[in-house]
């Protein structure tokens, strides 16, 4: 798989909106003090307890369905209890009652990841190009914390592809939007360590296929010299 050409990440770049407004409210349903107090406080709680989070969730889910940010706590909650079976099954119910929610695509895009299924990750996201608009057409503005969600799964992708350089030139555009931001150095070990261990590998397949031609030599002397 070769690299993508180095104007795919600047048409996605000018193609949409990137906003830093942590109030920023993509959806259409309205945000009552109910509703924000619920997001709020499951975004903490899921981080901090978890087993209670992924207990209370559903009840407050079938009070406020139509609000996608709370299937994605507990999809958080349950992974982090090691019940990535229920996590990604509630993820599933989220796709199919938000089928254009960011973090629900996102989340199947990296079940199918974790198994090494890069078709299937390709067809999550849209189909190739993987461009951000072809992801989320009905999407213009993007909150940062979207787009360096959705640039870590293609920075992943390619590192899966073995294309280091794709998914360092995804990794870059990430840098050049947020220096400072914490998922950076998981992507920057995630690249070294894998095109390390992909050059090693390759340099052991010279060695293997050296060590038999060198085999196939001896082997033909022998059998020119059977004394």
């Amino acid at each position: 798989m070769g690299k993508p050409p180095q104007d795919i990440t600047m048409v996605q770049l000018v193609s949409i909106e990137i906003t830093y407004d942590e109030d920023f409210h993509p959806y259409d349903f309205e945000i009552t003090e109910e509703v924000a107090d619920a997001v709020n406080t499951y975004l903490a709680l899921c981080n901090k307890n978890p087993e209670k989070a992924a207990k209370e969730l559903p009840d407050i889910i079938a009070r406020m369905p139509q609000v996608p940010q709370l299937r994605n706590h507990l999809f958080v909650a349950l992974r982090r209890l090691g019940r990535h079976d229920e996590a990604f099954a509630a993820n599933d119910q989220a796709l199919k009652d938000h089928p254009d929610y960011v973090y629900a695509i996102l989340n199947k895009a990296g079940q199918h990841l974790e198994k090494d299924e890069l078709d299937e990750v390709e067809k999550a996201l849209g189909g190739m190009p993987l461009i951000i608009t072809r992801t989320f057409p009905k999407r213009k503005v993007f909150y940062i914390g979207e787009v360096f969600s959705y640039y870590g799964v293609l920075v992943r992708f390619w590192v899966s592809k073995g294309d280091f350089e794709a998914a360092e030139s995804f990794y870059q555009v990430l840098e050049e939007l947020d220096p400072e931001h914490p998922l950076l150095p998981e992507l920057r070990k995630l690249i070294t360590i894998s095109s390390l261990k992909d050059g090693f590998g390759m340099l052991m397949e010279k060695v293997e296929e050296s060590k038999q031609r060198r085999l196939g030599r001896k082997n033909a002397r022998s059998r020119r010299d059977p004394s």
